[in-house]
């Protein structure tokens, strides 16, 4: 296994597609533009290694070590990876459609500009990841750490996000609409500024702090939510269900709740802050607790 390590370490552009290269320790090999569709590398070492450009299609990850690897334009198309070590990799522009990494570590890795859509990530952790463009169309990413990530125009629209943890996490002009976000972990530090959230499940969430400045709402599902604090300077709340809401001290200047269902003055309406706020009536609304 070492000779055969040793012969392809600096191997750019070969063909190792179908090959079984489990266990092998490729530590910053260049393998840039190689072929791995369909091979074996599972528990293979590949930290700090050259795969930009690499075709690795339906290949086999299981606790592989790519740790600060270079997977710039990579294709992962549909291979699988429980385990995974990805840990300040740079994944730009990187392909993972259909790919399964139940458990893999991309904690501060840089995934901007990478499709991800329909991607499987369960229990995984995005702690830290730059995910700016990054596509999440439909992605998996239930119970994942995703706290003090940063997304500028990403997509998870419809993503599964069931008890992840978005603490500290920001995104920003991101789409996450129709997204299921039950049980997710906020902070105040969490942000969606100008983002989008129409028909968005966060019913029963901890928002306290939270700040949605200019996001897009419409339709969305805050019942039963702490939104003390919450920040919705100039969002668009149109027909969304804030019953049974905490708003004290939410901000809601400039904001339009037209049609929206809201606590009735006396049961907590009237704790939250407004300025030139379109009510749920039609009628403008300025004045604070």
């Amino acid at each position: 296994a070492a000779v055969l390590a040793g012969a392809i370490r600096d191997c750019a552009g070969c063909d190792f597609a179908g090959a079984d290269l489990s266990a092998l320790d490729l530590a910053g090999a260049d393998l840039a533009r190689a072929d791995f569709s369909g091979a074996n590398l599972s528990g293979a070492n590949l930290s700090g290694a050259n795969l930009a450009g690499a075709n690795l299609e339906s290949a086999r990850l299981d606790g592989t070590n790519l740790a600060a690897a270079d997977l710039t334009d990579a294709n992962l198309a549909r291979a699988s990876g429980a385990d995974a070590e990805f840990r300040g990799a740079v994944l730009v522009g990187a392909n993972l459609h259909r790919a399964e990494f139940e458990r893999a570590n991309f904690e501060g890795a840089d995934l901007s500009h990478a499709t991800l859509n329909l991607v499987i990530l369960r229990e995984g952790n995005l702690r830290g990841t730059l995910l700016n463009l990054a596509d999440f169309f439909l992605a998996d990413l239930t119970f994942v750490d995703m706290s003090d990530a940063y997304m500028w125009q990403g997509n998870l629209r419809r993503a599964r996000m069931q008890r992840v943890d978005i603490s500290g996490t920001r995104f920003v002009e991101s789409d996450l609409r129709e997204a299921r976000m039950s049980g997710t972990t906020t902070t105040p530090e969490t942000s969606f500024e100008e983002s989008w959230l129409d028909d968005t499940n966060l019913r029963g969430l901890d928002l306290t702090g939270v700040d949605f400045s200019r996001a897009r709402m419409r339709n969305a599902l805050l019942r039963d939510c702490d939104l003390t604090n919450a920040n919705f300077d100039h969002v668009d709340l149109r027909n969304g269900d804030l019953t049974d809401a905490i708003l004290l001290g939410t901000i809601f200047a400039d904001a339009n709740l037209l049609s929206a269902a809201m606590p009735p003055d006396g049961a907590g309406r009237e704790l939250a802050v407004y300025r030139n706020t379109t009510m749920p009536d039609g009628s403008i609304r300025n004045g604070a607790p």
